[in-house]
């Protein structure tokens, strides 16, 4: 009898002693590890996180790897985030199935998107054009514009949305003279944000009611202007670069005095 018991309590403690040197096996506590890739580089500083956790976070290292420990099995969501220099960033959401300890090899970053500074802007309408990205999940393109440079998609307006992954330029004419408009692209997949590119801006121009107001286009005013001679005393209109009040140039109009009564003068009406 002693002896079966001796040998009971040995198994015993053999077997709590296996389970101390085996806790992701009791407790299913596994590592997730991984390295992170842009075209072909390795990103360091990127920020991963699990299921939106905390407890679950880190950033990739100098050479892009990182791990996270005590993952509890099952399903979860990976993000995985790197922010530049020029407020732009790459992001990465997909789903991982945890049963045992992982190494995820190679984590690529889709391709950035970059917004063009516009170079085509008007009274009423500003041009925009942005690069495409490379994600195989792509889903849609959302253009925001906003009056600030504090811009995100909550404190932005929506301006366009695309969901051909070539389709990357648009005409935004619902702006006014005279403003400064900020605009920024993200790119989403079905998951949440693949990228956010970075914010331009552009200051429209002023709404010129005269045409060549300025006077600055030696031919505007033949093409823009009626010039009726309604006292037959040589009264003449021409530009000249005597004398500008901004510019080069202004309105010359000159004619003889008159000194019977009534006097009639001269009339410009314009087109």
């Amino acid at each position: 009898m002693h002896t079966a018991k001796v040998v009971t309590t040995t198994l015993l403690i053999l077997a709590l002693i296996g389970c101390k040197e085996k806790p992701s096996e009791l407790s299913g506590a596994y590592t997730v590890s991984g390295c992170v890739y842009y075209q072909g580089d390795i990103v360091p500083s990127a920020s991963i996180v699990l299921d939106s956790r905390s407890d679950l976070a880190t950033l990739s290292n100098s050479t892009g790897r990182f791990a996270l420990t005590n993952v509890p099995g099952g399903t979860h969501t990976l993000d995985i985030e790197k922010t530049n220099a020029d407020g732009s960033f790459l992001a990465k959401s997909s789903q991982i199935s945890v049963e045992n300890d992982i190494d995820l090899q190679s984590l690529l970053l889709p391709r950035a998107v970059t917004l063009s500074i516009p170079q085509t802007a008007t009274a009423s309408s500003v041009l925009l054009a942005w690069s495409s990205t490379d994600a195989s999940d792509f889903r849609e393109y959302k253009l925001y514009r906003h009056t600030t440079s504090g811009l995100d998609e909550h404190s932005g307006t929506l301006v366009h949305v695309s969901t051909a992954i070539d389709d990357t330029s648009f005409v935004d004419t619902l702006v006014s003279p005279l403003t400064r408009y900020y605009y920024r692209t993200y790119v989403l997949n079905d998951y949440g944000h693949l990228g956010g590119s970075n914010i331009v801006s552009v200051v429209t121009p002023n709404l010129n009611l005269v045409p060549d107001g300025g006077f600055e286009d030696s031919t505007a005013l033949s093409s823009n202007w009626i010039i009726t001679n309604m006292t037959g005393l040589n009264a003449q209109v021409s530009i000249t670069r005597t004398e500008a009040y901004s510019g080069l140039s202004s309105l010359h109009f000159s004619a003889q005095n008159r000194d019977t009564v009534p006097y009639v003068g001269s009339r410009l009406t314009l087109l």
